[in-house]
This record gives C-alpha cells, structure tokens and sequence, in this order.
C-alpha cells in the first residue's frame, strides 16, 4: 500500500505482481479522487469548457459562447482545441496552490494515469509538446515550471521555442488586460515546418495565453496547435 501524495492516508488501490515488479506509480486515494471532477461529455468543442455546468444562455450550438468570441477575433483559427482533464473546483486549488506556489513538486504523479489517457485519446499524432514558458523572473521566484513538468510525464519530445515576455501575474488581471498584453516571442533556431504541435498548460481561464502563444507558432510556421491543460476553470 501506497501513501496518498495529496493527504498521505493510505492508498488501498490492489495492484497486480506485475506492477509490483516494475514499480507502483503513486497516486492519490479514493477520498481525494471523490473530490475531483473530471470533466467528460458534453464539452465545448473548441475549449473543452464542460457544457453540463453551463446556462443554455452561454452556449451556442456545440461551443460555449467565450469561444464564439475567439472565432470572431483576430485569433480565429489560431488554435484548434483545448482539452482540460479536470474542473477547477475547490479541491483542485488546494492541490494547485501547494504544486504550484508552495512548490510541492511531489505532487506532480497525482493525475499521471488519467493526464496520459487524456494525451492518447485527443494528441497522439502531434510531433512534439511545447510548454508554456515562465518568465526568467517568475521562474526564480517558483523554482520550476509547472507546464514544463506536466509535459514531463507525456511520451513526446518537449522543444522550447516561445520565451516568456515578464508581466504582472495573469491571475491578477480580466480578460480585456490580458487580450491587449504581448506575452510570447519566438526563440527558436529554426523556424517550425508545418508540424502539429501541442500546448501544455496548468489551467485554462480565459484562453488568451493559449491564443497568444499559438498566433506567435502561426507566425513562425506551426501546422495545427491543440492545447491540453490539467484544469478548467
């Protein structure tokens, strides 16, 4: 048996000889896993944005309407999709706050099983992953990133070619702020040939770091971009 990485009770999942022999991934137990909602069907089709927990009023057709507004700006087509494994609920910013903030980095293999199921469902054919970066500031000041290390546990090679333009934090900020705020540049060798690449995030809020850092890879010669972020706010 296992220690819960979040309250360090007991895990009472049974494992069979053969995870035994190549090792047990730790995880979280049942009464922390029954305060997580993972987000499934209906959901946006663009932001992956849970249409159950939705007014009628805020969706339209088979999207919510903050991606109707995405369709209709300059970003349009900049991003084909975003998946999110879970909602960003009381729960989740708990664990958010310690991984993130407190730098709890122990944390990260809480979701590993269901963040890779996610990958092989949506992104299996993109060529690489490309974390959102921190800023040289910000990195400093948290020790790591969180999107590179939720990149870490995805079987793709992780390249870095966008560099983090240092701002006020986003959470501090509403969405028009966050729209007329330049955030990326591209720091790449090379420019991109058409490739699929793949975004990873921690949470989705409003989209606009997600759409910045896709219309930088448009620029710079990006095939399709999807996004996958551990949580949707």
């Amino acid at each position: 048996m296992n220690a819960c990485l979040y309250c360090e009770g007991v895990h009472t999942s049974q494992f069979t000889f053969s995870q035994f022999l190549r090792g047990v991934e730790n995880g979280l137990c049942e009464l922390c896993l029954k305060k997580c909602l993972f987000i499934k069907e209906p959901y946006c089709l663009l932001c992956g944005r849970s249409l159950l927990r939705l007014s009628s009023q805020f969706i339209d057709h088979d999207i919510c309407k903050d991606c109707a507004i995405w369709k209709t700006s300059s970003y349009e087509g900049m991003m084909t999709k975003n998946r999110s494994l879970l909602h960003y609920n009381d729960f989740m910013k708990e664990w958010m706050k310690r991984f993130k903030f407190q730098g709890d980095y122990a944390l990260l293999p809480s979701f590993k099983k269901e963040w890779r199921s996610l990958f092989y469902q949506h992104f299996k054919t993109c060529s690489f992953i490309i974390p959102i970066p921190l800023s040289e500031e910000r990195h400093f000041e948290r020790g790591f990133n969180q999107s590179e290390a939720l990149a870490s546990l995805l079987p793709r090679q992780i390249v870095s070619p966008l560099s983090r333009i240092h701002t006020e934090k986003q959470s501090k900020k509403n969405k028009q702020e966050r729209l007329q705020e330049e955030l990326f540049s591209f720091s790449f060798s090379r420019k991109l040939n058409n490739e699929e690449v793949l975004l990873i995030d921690d949470i989705y809020t409003t989209g606009a770091t997600l759409y910045k850092a896709s219309k930088v890879l448009k620029q710079n010669g990006a095939g399709l971009i999807s996004a996958m972020t551990l949580a949707r706010s």
